[in-house]
């Protein structure tokens, strides 16, 4: 359902060599880009002089542009993260918690209070479930939380930039196919990522050399839509690149024209996102759920993982319900994507 509204966004990306940051508004029925910055970060190995950066950065944009933060949401590379696919009994669905809990030594190879995840769940015909379990180390998003805190922002919710870039395709086109796919460029990997009735499905990195080869991604595309069930005819696909020139272009996989899908969607007036800031993309994509555009089904609270891309339900069935309490932040492991 589409409504008048006085609603403000922040959206920030936190990327490998810098931020983009993005104040969107909602003004009764138009929703409008108010301003969107790209500031140089510092590599990782200098993390106090990144915080700093990015601290001050976030800080100046509010502070010039009196944009709100009480509504944010952070972004983060989807290096960061390890995305592990479990197939589990159907029966295992009424205790997931435990079962996973159980599980969790097989699958992270990290102790148990050094993480934090989330995960989807998707069924598999009447006997089998499907677990997508995402997990980012707690040290990595307590860096990125002071250096908001810092500025004095506390996000509402932390997501990928494939879930972003899906919200973001969503809110423009806002007729979604049954599946999507998102291949996103990276200076160090391409992910592709998988949607079905609203929901991250799947989410490979293929590292910088390799993607560089059209084959591999293409077979590595293949692999993903057999897996997954889903039929290449009714799965969309769109990529976009993060890389900013750190790499030669990945393979032409899918719709890349995403700027032009904005127009008559969403008012930009002086403010700029292009090819050169590609990180303010997912950075906008991720304040879509404020607008009542893309309603989010599932969402763990601050340390969470926004992983439910639910444009597609938002299209189909309107608003749903947001869960309100977030689920207990452990695992034990982590096994690279």
């Amino acid at each position: 359902m589409r409504r008048p509204d006085f609603l403000d966004g922040l959206g920030v990306y936190v990327g490998a060599t810098d931020v983009a940051i993005a104040g969107v508004s909602k003004r009764l029925l138009q929703v409008r880009l108010r301003e969107a910055r790209s500031v140089p970060l510092p590599p990782r190995d200098q993390p106090d002089a990144r915080r700093q950066a990015l601290a001050g950065a976030v800080r100046d944009f509010l502070a010039t542009h009196e944009i709100d933060p009480t509504h944010a949401v952070l972004c983060v590379p989807r290096s960061d993260a390890a995305v592990t696919r479990v197939l589990l009994p159907a029966a295992a669905q009424e205790n997931l918690e435990q079962v996973l809990e159980y599980e969790m030594e097989n699958l992270v190879p990290l102790p148990r209070e050094e993480i934090f995840f989330d995960y989807t769940v998707r069924p598999l015909g009447a006997e089998r479930i499907e677990v997508l379990l995402v997990c980012v180390p707690r040290e990595v998003i307590n860096g990125y939380l002071a250096a908001l805190d810092e500025a004095g922002v506390k996000p509402r919710s932390i997501g990928l930039p494939s879930t972003a870039l899906a919200d973001y395709v969503t809110f423009c086109r806002r007729d979604v196919a049954t599946g999507m796919g998102v291949v996103v460029q990276a200076a160090d990997a391409t992910e592709i990522a998988l949607f079905s009735q609203g929901r991250l499905v799947a989410s490979q990195l293929v590292p910088s050399p390799n993607a560089l080869e059209p084959a591999v991604l293409e077979r590595s595309l293949q692999r993903q839509l057999a897996d997954e069930l889903l039929e290449p005819e009714q799965t969309t696909l769109y990529r976009w690149s993060l890389a900013n020139g750190h790499v030669p272009a990945a393979s032409e996989l899918g719709e890349a024209n995403l700027v032009e899908m904005a127009k008559g969607r969403l008012s930009t007036g002086d403010a700029e996102f292009a090819p050169a800031t590609p990180g303010i993309l997912p950075a906008i994509g991720g304040t879509a759920t404020r607008f009542g555009y893309v309603e989010v089904l599932y969402v763990t609270e601050l340390m969470g993982l926004l992983l439910i891309f639910s444009g597609y339900r938002a299209c189909l069935q309107g608003p749903q319900p947001v869960a309100a309490a977030p689920r207990a932040a452990t695992a034990e492991k982590m096994q690279p994507a």
